[in-house]
Protein backbone atom coordinates (compact mmCIF):
# COMPACT_ATOMS: atom_id res chain seq x y z
CA UNK A 1 0.00 0.00 0.00
CA UNK A 2 2.86 2.39 0.67
CA UNK A 3 5.23 1.25 -2.28
CA UNK A 4 5.07 4.85 -3.91
CA UNK A 5 5.62 6.71 -0.46
CA UNK A 6 8.91 8.44 -1.36
CA UNK A 7 7.69 9.58 -4.59
CA UNK A 8 4.82 10.79 -2.77
CA UNK A 9 6.82 12.83 -0.22
CA UNK A 10 8.68 14.52 -2.62
CA UNK A 11 5.73 15.58 -3.57
CA UNK A 12 4.14 17.26 -0.57
CA UNK A 13 6.62 19.68 1.33
CA UNK A 14 4.74 19.93 3.92
CA UNK A 15 0.71 19.00 5.06
CA UNK A 16 -0.14 21.71 7.48
CA UNK A 17 -2.28 20.75 10.83
CA UNK A 18 -5.17 23.45 9.71
CA UNK A 19 -5.67 24.50 6.70
CA UNK A 20 -9.25 26.66 4.89
CA UNK A 21 -11.24 25.15 2.41
CA UNK A 22 -11.17 27.98 -0.43
CA UNK A 23 -14.12 28.14 -2.85
CA UNK A 24 -15.24 29.68 -5.89
CA UNK A 25 -18.07 31.24 -4.56
CA UNK A 26 -16.06 32.97 -1.77
CA UNK A 27 -14.14 35.24 -3.80
CA UNK A 28 -17.58 35.96 -5.97
CA UNK A 29 -18.72 37.17 -3.31
CA UNK A 30 -15.99 38.71 -1.87
CA UNK A 31 -15.65 41.01 -5.72
CA UNK A 32 -19.46 41.88 -5.26
CA UNK A 33 -19.34 43.22 -1.47
CA UNK A 34 -15.79 45.29 -2.41
CA UNK A 35 -17.26 46.44 -5.88
CA UNK A 36 -21.01 47.61 -3.89
CA UNK A 37 -18.65 50.05 -1.98
CA UNK A 38 -20.27 48.89 1.71
CA UNK A 39 -17.82 47.34 3.43
CA UNK A 40 -19.58 47.37 6.82
CA UNK A 41 -22.90 48.10 7.90
CA UNK A 42 -24.66 46.61 5.28
CA UNK A 43 -27.09 44.11 4.53
CA UNK A 44 -24.75 40.88 4.21
CA UNK A 45 -23.64 40.88 7.77
CA UNK A 46 -27.66 40.87 8.56
CA UNK A 47 -28.02 38.29 5.73
CA UNK A 48 -25.64 36.15 7.59
CA UNK A 49 -27.18 36.53 10.90
CA UNK A 50 -30.60 35.20 9.45
CA UNK A 51 -28.48 32.53 7.76
CA UNK A 52 -26.59 31.22 11.08
CA UNK A 53 -30.05 31.51 13.03
CA UNK A 54 -31.49 29.41 10.26
CA UNK A 55 -28.70 26.45 10.52
CA UNK A 56 -28.16 26.54 14.20
CA UNK A 57 -32.17 26.66 15.07
CA UNK A 58 -32.47 29.77 16.88
CA UNK A 59 -33.79 32.95 17.18
CA UNK A 60 -31.58 35.17 16.44
CA UNK A 61 -27.74 35.38 15.95
CA UNK A 62 -24.94 38.15 16.32
CA UNK A 63 -22.13 38.25 14.38
CA UNK A 64 -18.81 39.76 16.08
CA UNK A 65 -15.20 39.80 14.34
CA UNK A 66 -14.01 37.17 16.93
CA UNK A 67 -15.03 34.04 19.01
CA UNK A 68 -13.38 35.41 21.88
CA UNK A 69 -15.23 38.64 21.23
CA UNK A 70 -18.85 36.65 21.00
CA UNK A 71 -18.07 34.91 24.66
CA UNK A 72 -17.18 38.84 25.87
CA UNK A 73 -20.60 39.42 24.68
CA UNK A 74 -22.25 36.11 26.04
CA UNK A 75 -21.20 36.55 29.82
CA UNK A 76 -21.57 40.68 29.41
CA UNK A 77 -25.45 39.95 28.41
CA UNK A 78 -26.18 37.13 31.30
CA UNK A 79 -25.06 40.15 33.73
CA UNK A 80 -22.34 38.38 35.53
CA UNK A 81 -21.99 39.98 38.46
CA UNK A 82 -18.13 40.84 39.99
CA UNK A 83 -16.73 37.91 41.27
CA UNK A 84 -18.93 35.64 40.31
CA UNK A 85 -17.81 31.75 39.36
CA UNK A 86 -17.94 30.57 35.29
CA UNK A 87 -17.82 26.87 35.25
CA UNK A 88 -15.65 25.49 32.28
CA UNK A 89 -13.09 23.11 31.21
CA UNK A 90 -9.91 22.88 31.98
CA UNK A 91 -9.13 21.50 28.57
CA UNK A 92 -9.88 24.55 26.93
CA UNK A 93 -7.76 27.75 24.98
CA UNK A 94 -6.77 30.30 26.95
CA UNK A 95 -8.98 32.76 25.40
CA UNK A 96 -12.06 31.62 27.32
CA UNK A 97 -10.15 32.82 30.56
CA UNK A 98 -9.67 35.81 29.05
CA UNK A 99 -13.27 36.55 28.41
CA UNK A 100 -14.27 35.55 32.25
CA UNK A 101 -11.41 37.97 33.19
CA UNK A 102 -13.19 40.94 30.97
CA UNK A 103 -16.40 40.63 33.10
CA UNK A 104 -14.65 40.54 36.17
CA UNK A 105 -15.83 37.19 37.13
CA UNK A 106 -13.83 34.02 38.47
CA UNK A 107 -13.12 30.62 36.37
CA UNK A 108 -14.11 27.66 38.28
CA UNK A 109 -12.32 24.90 36.77
CA UNK A 110 -14.15 21.04 35.96
CA UNK A 111 -12.02 18.35 35.10
CA UNK A 112 -13.10 16.39 31.73
CA UNK A 113 -14.88 13.17 31.23
CA UNK A 114 -14.77 10.67 28.47
CA UNK A 115 -15.58 10.67 25.44
CA UNK A 116 -16.89 13.77 24.83
CA UNK A 117 -13.42 15.41 26.44
CA UNK A 118 -15.67 18.20 27.83
CA UNK A 119 -17.44 19.04 30.99
CA UNK A 120 -21.21 17.17 31.75
CA UNK A 121 -23.19 17.75 34.90
CA UNK A 122 -21.00 15.32 37.27
CA UNK A 123 -17.74 17.04 36.86
CA UNK A 124 -19.68 19.87 37.25
CA UNK A 125 -20.96 19.08 40.74
CA UNK A 126 -17.95 17.58 41.24
CA UNK A 127 -15.80 20.37 40.59
CA UNK A 128 -18.44 23.08 42.95
CA UNK A 129 -17.90 20.37 45.74
CA UNK A 130 -14.11 21.03 45.84
CA UNK A 131 -14.52 24.66 45.57
CA UNK A 132 -17.06 24.13 48.88
CA UNK A 133 -19.73 25.78 46.82
CA UNK A 134 -23.21 24.94 45.48
CA UNK A 135 -24.14 24.80 41.74
CA UNK A 136 -26.99 27.63 43.11
CA UNK A 137 -23.98 29.74 43.79
CA UNK A 138 -22.32 29.32 39.90
CA UNK A 139 -22.97 32.24 37.41
CA UNK A 140 -23.04 30.63 34.20
CA UNK A 141 -21.63 27.40 32.42
CA UNK A 142 -19.22 27.68 29.19
CA UNK A 143 -19.77 24.19 27.93
CA UNK A 144 -16.92 23.79 25.20
CA UNK A 145 -17.86 21.00 21.94
CA UNK A 146 -14.40 19.89 21.88
CA UNK A 147 -13.53 19.23 18.62
CA UNK A 148 -16.60 18.43 16.91
CA UNK A 149 -17.74 16.24 19.77
CA UNK A 150 -21.22 17.17 20.98
CA UNK A 151 -21.08 17.50 24.50
CA UNK A 152 -23.62 16.24 27.44
CA UNK A 153 -25.52 19.43 27.12
CA UNK A 154 -29.15 17.45 26.00
CA UNK A 155 -29.37 16.45 29.59
CA UNK A 156 -27.98 19.55 31.25
CA UNK A 157 -30.80 20.60 34.27
CA UNK A 158 -28.01 21.80 36.86
CA UNK A 159 -29.66 25.77 37.73
CA UNK A 160 -26.92 27.43 36.05
CA UNK A 161 -27.20 28.95 32.73
CA UNK A 162 -25.63 27.18 29.99
CA UNK A 163 -23.65 29.07 27.33
CA UNK A 164 -22.49 26.47 24.89
CA UNK A 165 -18.94 26.84 23.02
CA UNK A 166 -19.71 25.60 19.38
CA UNK A 167 -16.37 26.99 17.84
CA UNK A 168 -15.09 23.81 16.90
CA UNK A 169 -18.70 22.37 16.42
CA UNK A 170 -20.52 24.22 13.09
CA UNK A 171 -22.23 20.69 11.77
CA UNK A 172 -22.26 18.80 14.87
CA UNK A 173 -26.12 17.58 15.98
CA UNK A 174 -27.22 16.04 19.15
CA UNK A 175 -30.39 13.55 18.98
CA UNK A 176 -31.13 14.97 15.23
CA UNK A 177 -30.95 18.97 16.47
CA UNK A 178 -28.18 21.25 16.08
CA UNK A 179 -25.71 22.08 18.63
CA UNK A 180 -26.06 25.42 20.21
CA UNK A 181 -29.64 25.56 20.23
CA UNK A 182 -29.78 24.00 23.85
CA UNK A 183 -28.11 26.68 26.13
CA UNK A 184 -29.36 30.33 26.37
CA UNK A 185 -26.55 31.46 24.80
CA UNK A 186 -24.10 29.52 22.54
CA UNK A 187 -20.83 31.71 20.50
CA UNK A 188 -18.96 30.29 17.35
CA UNK A 189 -16.12 31.14 15.76
CA UNK A 190 -14.99 31.59 11.93
CA UNK A 191 -11.47 31.84 12.52
CA UNK A 192 -9.03 30.70 9.69
CA UNK A 193 -9.01 26.98 11.18
CA UNK A 194 -12.47 26.33 11.97
CA UNK A 195 -15.04 25.05 10.36
CA UNK A 196 -15.90 28.13 8.02
CA UNK A 197 -13.39 30.96 8.14
CA UNK A 198 -13.65 34.48 7.41
CA UNK A 199 -10.03 35.09 8.57
CA UNK A 200 -11.07 36.62 11.81
CA UNK A 201 -15.07 36.52 13.52
CA UNK A 202 -17.52 34.56 15.66
CA UNK A 203 -21.17 34.50 16.50
CA UNK A 204 -23.59 34.20 19.25
CA UNK A 205 -26.73 32.79 19.11
CA UNK A 206 -30.00 32.29 21.57
CA UNK A 207 -33.41 32.14 21.41
CA UNK A 208 -34.30 34.55 23.88
CA UNK A 209 -35.44 37.30 22.49
CA UNK A 210 -34.63 39.48 25.59
CA UNK A 211 -31.21 38.45 25.13
CA UNK A 212 -30.70 39.05 21.59
CA UNK A 213 -31.74 42.51 22.29
CA UNK A 214 -29.32 43.02 25.02
CA UNK A 215 -26.55 41.46 22.86
CA UNK A 216 -27.71 44.04 19.76
CA UNK A 217 -27.19 46.75 22.16
CA UNK A 218 -24.14 45.45 23.64
CA UNK A 219 -22.57 46.56 20.17
CA UNK A 220 -24.57 49.87 19.08
CA UNK A 221 -21.13 51.68 19.91
CA UNK A 222 -22.72 55.00 18.23
CA UNK A 223 -25.94 56.67 17.33
CA UNK A 224 -27.39 56.85 20.74
CA UNK A 225 -28.10 59.89 23.02
CA UNK A 226 -27.72 57.91 26.27
CA UNK A 227 -24.00 56.52 27.28
CA UNK A 228 -23.55 53.14 28.03
CA UNK A 229 -20.63 50.56 28.05
CA UNK A 230 -20.52 49.19 24.06
CA UNK A 231 -18.21 46.93 22.10
CA UNK A 232 -17.70 48.26 18.69
CA UNK A 233 -17.31 44.39 17.54
CA UNK A 234 -19.83 43.99 14.71
CA UNK A 235 -18.30 42.04 11.76
CA UNK A 236 -17.91 43.63 8.34
CA UNK A 237 -20.17 42.39 5.44
CA UNK A 238 -16.94 41.71 3.68
CA UNK A 239 -16.28 38.94 6.45
CA UNK A 240 -19.99 38.14 6.08
CA UNK A 241 -19.72 37.50 3.13
CA UNK A 242 -17.07 34.98 2.71
CA UNK A 243 -18.77 33.32 5.57
CA UNK A 244 -22.46 32.64 3.91
CA UNK A 245 -21.38 30.36 0.84
CA UNK A 246 -19.37 28.38 3.16
CA UNK A 247 -22.13 27.71 5.51
CA UNK A 248 -24.01 26.70 3.06
CA UNK A 249 -21.33 23.84 2.27
CA UNK A 250 -20.98 22.60 5.94
CA UNK A 251 -23.27 19.45 5.37
CA UNK A 252 -20.65 17.92 2.41
CA UNK A 253 -17.48 19.23 4.66
CA UNK A 254 -18.83 17.62 7.08
CA UNK A 255 -19.24 14.22 5.22
CA UNK A 256 -15.75 14.57 4.11
CA UNK A 257 -14.16 15.32 7.64
CA UNK A 258 -16.75 11.85 8.38
CA UNK A 259 -15.08 10.24 5.58
CA UNK A 260 -11.14 11.02 6.71
CA UNK A 261 -11.96 10.47 10.30
CA UNK A 262 -13.42 6.90 9.23
CA UNK A 263 -9.86 6.17 7.79
CA UNK A 264 -7.79 7.38 10.34
CA UNK A 265 -9.71 5.15 12.57
CA UNK A 266 -9.24 2.13 10.64
CA UNK A 267 -5.11 2.86 10.82
CA UNK A 268 -5.51 3.39 14.41
CA UNK A 269 -7.17 0.30 15.27
CA UNK A 270 -4.80 -1.67 13.10
CA UNK A 271 -1.59 -0.64 14.97
CA UNK A 272 -2.64 -0.85 18.44
CA UNK A 273 -3.91 2.59 19.22
CA UNK A 274 -6.97 3.42 21.77
CA UNK A 275 -9.02 5.57 19.49
CA UNK A 276 -11.84 6.52 21.66
CA UNK A 277 -15.00 6.02 19.65
CA UNK A 278 -16.44 7.80 16.62
CA UNK A 279 -19.44 9.75 18.83
CA UNK A 280 -22.06 10.00 16.33
CA UNK A 281 -23.50 13.69 15.06
CA UNK A 282 -19.73 15.17 15.49
CA UNK A 283 -18.61 17.43 12.54
CA UNK A 284 -15.03 15.60 13.30
CA UNK A 285 -13.43 18.57 13.84
CA UNK A 286 -10.51 17.16 14.79
CA UNK A 287 -8.71 13.88 14.88
CA UNK A 288 -7.34 12.73 18.29
CA UNK A 289 -4.47 10.34 18.11
CA UNK A 290 -4.16 8.59 21.56
CA UNK A 291 -1.02 7.68 22.06
CA UNK A 292 0.36 4.50 23.93
CA UNK A 293 2.62 5.30 27.33
CA UNK A 294 5.44 3.55 25.30
CA UNK A 295 5.55 6.53 22.83
CA UNK A 296 5.64 9.98 24.33
CA UNK A 297 4.33 13.35 22.85
CA UNK A 298 6.90 15.14 21.74
CA UNK A 299 9.00 12.63 19.94
CA UNK A 300 5.36 11.45 17.61
CA UNK A 301 5.40 15.02 17.25
CA UNK A 302 9.13 14.42 16.02
CA UNK A 303 8.06 11.79 13.56
CA UNK A 304 5.30 13.41 12.29
CA UNK A 305 7.51 16.07 11.05
CA UNK A 306 9.98 14.07 9.67
CA UNK A 307 7.68 12.74 7.27
CA UNK A 308 5.99 16.24 6.53
CA UNK A 309 3.45 16.19 8.52
CA UNK A 310 2.18 18.39 11.01
CA UNK A 311 0.98 17.16 14.27
CA UNK A 312 0.19 19.44 17.57
CA UNK A 313 -1.58 18.88 20.74
CA UNK A 314 -4.94 19.93 19.96
CA UNK A 315 -5.11 21.95 23.34
CA UNK A 316 -1.68 23.94 23.89
CA UNK A 317 -2.19 24.30 28.03
CA UNK A 318 -4.56 23.01 30.59
CA UNK A 319 -6.32 26.20 31.93
CA UNK A 320 -5.69 24.58 35.43
CA UNK A 321 -2.08 24.85 34.91
CA UNK A 322 -2.22 28.51 33.82
CA UNK A 323 -3.97 29.04 37.41
CA UNK A 324 -1.20 26.75 38.97
CA UNK A 325 -3.82 24.42 39.99
CA UNK A 326 -2.72 20.95 40.86
CA UNK A 327 -2.76 18.05 38.46
CA UNK A 328 -4.43 16.01 40.94
CA UNK A 329 -7.41 17.77 40.82
CA UNK A 330 -8.11 17.37 36.85
CA UNK A 331 -6.45 13.62 36.44
CA UNK A 332 -8.17 13.43 32.98
CA UNK A 333 -7.37 16.32 31.69
CA UNK A 334 -3.79 15.52 32.66
CA UNK A 335 -3.85 12.45 30.86
CA UNK A 336 -5.89 13.81 27.84
CA UNK A 337 -3.25 16.60 27.62
CA UNK A 338 -0.03 14.10 27.75
CA UNK A 339 -0.38 11.39 25.44
CA UNK A 340 -3.09 12.97 22.62
CA UNK A 341 -2.28 14.60 19.61
CA UNK A 342 -4.26 16.34 16.47
CA UNK A 343 -3.42 14.89 12.81
CA UNK A 344 -4.40 16.85 10.11
CA UNK A 345 -8.49 16.72 8.76
CA UNK A 346 -9.84 19.02 6.57
CA UNK A 347 -11.82 18.91 3.58
CA UNK A 348 -9.25 20.08 1.48
CA UNK A 349 -6.64 17.24 1.66
CA UNK A 350 -5.86 15.43 -1.12
CA UNK A 351 -6.27 11.71 -1.25
CA UNK A 352 -1.94 11.64 -1.21
CA UNK A 353 -1.85 13.87 1.68
CA UNK A 354 -4.09 11.45 3.39
CA UNK A 355 -1.80 8.92 2.78
CA UNK A 356 0.82 10.00 4.01
CA UNK A 357 -0.72 11.35 7.23
CA UNK A 358 -2.11 7.42 7.82
CA UNK A 359 1.67 5.98 6.83
CA UNK A 360 2.75 8.75 9.25
CA UNK A 361 0.66 7.81 12.01
CA UNK A 362 1.91 4.33 11.76
CA UNK A 363 5.09 5.08 11.51
CA UNK A 364 4.69 7.43 15.06
CA UNK A 365 3.68 4.64 16.96
CA UNK A 366 6.33 1.90 16.16
CA UNK A 367 9.26 4.91 17.08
Amino acid sequence: MWTNLPQLRNRIDVVPHSRPTLIPAVQEALTRVYSAGQHVGGQERQAFEEELAQFFGTEGAIAVQSGSAALHLALLALDIPKGGRVLTTSYACASVLNSIDAVGARPLLADVHLPTLSINQETAVAACVREGISPEEVSAAIVPHMFGRPAAVDTWNLPIPLIEDAAMAIGTRLNRRSVGSYGRLAVTSFYATKMISTGQGGAVLSSDHSLIAELRDLIQYDGRDHWRASWNYPLSDLAAAMGRPQLREIPNWVERRNFLASHYHETAERVGLSAGSLLEGSCHYRYLVWLPDRVSRDRAMVSFEDRGVEAKPPVYFPLHRYLELPDVDFPVTTEVWNRVLSIPLYPSLTDAEVELVRHSLEVAVEA
